[in-house]
């Protein structure tokens, strides 16, 4: 994600969420309210094994 995100020239932040393990992804030039993160991560969880890690690349670029 890093390597596309550079590529794309958009400056995203990492968060890690170690109790849940998941790294969540947003653009830091339009950051997301605790409350969209929050309903993120329970999304993701209750689809946890549909998600695939491209999904989330191309969410990242259509916010940017």
């Amino acid at each position: 994600m890093e390597a596309a995100s550079e590529a794309a020239g958009v400056d995203v932040e990492f968060v890690v969420i170690p109790r849940r393990s998941l790294t969540v992804v947003f653009n830091r030039a339009a950051p997301p309210t605790f409350e969209q993160v929050r309903a993120s991560i329970e999304v993701i969880e209750a689809n946890r094994r549909w998600f695939h890690p491209a999904d989330f690349v191309a969410a990242l670029f259509r916010e940017a």
